[in-house]
Protein backbone atom coordinates (compact mmCIF):
# COMPACT_ATOMS: atom_id res chain seq x y z
CA UNK A 1 0.00 0.00 0.00
CA UNK A 2 1.59 3.36 -0.73
CA UNK A 3 2.43 6.14 1.39
CA UNK A 4 0.02 9.05 1.71
CA UNK A 5 1.38 12.69 1.79
CA UNK A 6 1.25 14.08 4.74
CA UNK A 7 0.42 17.74 4.74
CA UNK A 8 2.24 18.53 8.12
CA UNK A 9 5.42 16.57 6.85
CA UNK A 10 7.32 20.03 6.92
CA UNK A 11 6.39 21.10 10.42
CA UNK A 12 9.11 20.22 12.98
CA UNK A 13 8.58 17.56 15.36
CA UNK A 14 7.93 17.90 18.73
CA UNK A 15 10.29 16.25 21.00
CA UNK A 16 9.16 13.94 24.09
CA UNK A 17 5.72 15.86 23.89
CA UNK A 18 7.32 19.44 23.84
CA UNK A 19 6.37 22.46 21.81
CA UNK A 20 8.97 23.61 19.59
CA UNK A 21 10.85 26.23 20.70
CA UNK A 22 9.68 29.36 19.23
CA UNK A 23 13.21 31.09 17.79
CA UNK A 24 11.44 34.59 18.24
CA UNK A 25 10.34 34.27 21.80
CA UNK A 26 10.42 36.56 24.64
CA UNK A 27 13.09 35.01 27.30
CA UNK A 28 11.46 34.03 30.76
CA UNK A 29 11.19 36.85 33.10
CA UNK A 30 13.36 36.22 35.79
CA UNK A 31 12.24 35.59 39.58
CA UNK A 32 12.42 38.86 41.30
CA UNK A 33 14.46 39.07 44.77
CA UNK A 34 12.40 37.69 47.60
CA UNK A 35 11.92 39.45 50.81
CA UNK A 36 14.73 39.19 53.58
CA UNK A 37 15.34 37.19 56.37
CA UNK A 38 16.79 38.87 59.03
CA UNK A 39 16.03 35.78 61.64
CA UNK A 40 16.54 32.80 58.49
CA UNK A 41 20.49 34.99 57.60
CA UNK A 42 21.29 35.32 61.88
CA UNK A 43 20.85 31.19 62.02
CA UNK A 44 22.77 30.61 58.68
CA UNK A 45 25.35 32.74 59.89
CA UNK A 46 25.22 30.91 63.70
CA UNK A 47 25.31 27.55 61.43
CA UNK A 48 28.58 28.90 59.42
CA UNK A 49 30.45 30.13 63.20
CA UNK A 50 29.74 26.87 64.49
CA UNK A 51 30.44 24.69 61.55
CA UNK A 52 27.01 22.78 61.87
CA UNK A 53 25.09 21.15 59.28
CA UNK A 54 21.39 23.29 58.78
CA UNK A 55 18.09 21.21 57.46
CA UNK A 56 16.87 23.23 55.04
CA UNK A 57 13.02 23.26 53.23
CA UNK A 58 13.77 25.41 50.27
CA UNK A 59 10.99 26.84 47.66
CA UNK A 60 8.68 23.54 47.05
CA UNK A 61 10.52 21.33 48.48
CA UNK A 62 8.82 18.40 49.80
CA UNK A 63 11.35 17.09 51.96
CA UNK A 64 13.96 18.63 53.99
CA UNK A 65 17.78 18.74 52.59
CA UNK A 66 20.79 19.12 54.55
CA UNK A 67 22.77 21.86 53.74
CA UNK A 68 26.73 22.75 54.61
CA UNK A 69 26.47 26.88 54.40
CA UNK A 70 29.93 28.44 53.83
CA UNK A 71 28.97 32.06 52.89
CA UNK A 72 25.80 34.54 53.15
CA UNK A 73 25.70 37.40 50.83
CA UNK A 74 24.63 39.76 48.37
CA UNK A 75 24.57 38.12 44.94
CA UNK A 76 24.92 39.81 41.71
CA UNK A 77 21.13 40.49 40.87
CA UNK A 78 20.56 42.15 44.48
CA UNK A 79 19.52 38.79 46.18
CA UNK A 80 20.69 37.40 49.28
CA UNK A 81 22.32 33.85 49.08
CA UNK A 82 23.79 31.28 50.78
CA UNK A 83 26.70 29.54 49.23
CA UNK A 84 27.54 26.10 50.79
CA UNK A 85 27.54 21.96 49.92
CA UNK A 86 24.96 19.71 49.52
CA UNK A 87 26.52 16.42 50.89
CA UNK A 88 24.95 14.24 48.55
CA UNK A 89 24.79 16.86 45.40
CA UNK A 90 27.66 19.29 45.94
CA UNK A 91 27.42 23.10 45.88
CA UNK A 92 25.00 24.46 45.73
CA UNK A 93 23.79 28.72 45.86
CA UNK A 94 20.55 29.31 47.67
CA UNK A 95 18.40 32.53 47.46
CA UNK A 96 17.92 33.26 51.33
CA UNK A 97 14.21 34.31 50.70
CA UNK A 98 13.14 30.90 49.35
CA UNK A 99 14.15 29.14 52.46
CA UNK A 100 10.97 28.26 54.12
CA UNK A 101 12.34 26.74 57.30
CA UNK A 102 15.89 26.17 58.77
CA UNK A 103 17.16 24.30 61.59
CA UNK A 104 20.51 23.28 62.95
CA UNK A 105 21.19 19.86 63.12
CA UNK A 106 23.58 18.33 65.85
CA UNK A 107 26.20 17.46 63.07
CA UNK A 108 29.22 19.30 62.60
CA UNK A 109 30.97 19.79 59.36
CA UNK A 110 34.32 20.63 57.78
CA UNK A 111 34.75 23.61 55.50
CA UNK A 112 34.90 23.62 51.80
CA UNK A 113 38.73 23.65 51.55
CA UNK A 114 37.68 25.22 47.51
CA UNK A 115 35.71 27.93 49.00
CA UNK A 116 37.25 31.57 47.69
CA UNK A 117 36.42 34.67 49.22
CA UNK A 118 37.27 36.23 46.06
CA UNK A 119 35.14 34.75 43.66
CA UNK A 120 33.56 37.16 41.65
CA UNK A 121 29.95 36.03 42.95
CA UNK A 122 30.78 37.75 46.25
CA UNK A 123 31.69 40.90 45.00
CA UNK A 124 28.61 42.72 46.58
CA UNK A 125 29.42 41.98 49.97
CA UNK A 126 29.44 38.93 52.02
CA UNK A 127 27.55 38.88 55.49
CA UNK A 128 29.58 36.26 56.84
CA UNK A 129 31.64 33.18 55.64
CA UNK A 130 33.87 30.63 57.13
Amino acid sequence: MPRRNDPFSSWPKTQRGRKPRDPFAQPKAEKPPAPRQPHTEALLCKAIRGRVVVSVYYDDDLAPRLFEPSAVYYSTKNKVCVSGIQPNDGPKNLEVGRIRSATLTGNKFQPDPRFDRFDPKYRNGIICSV
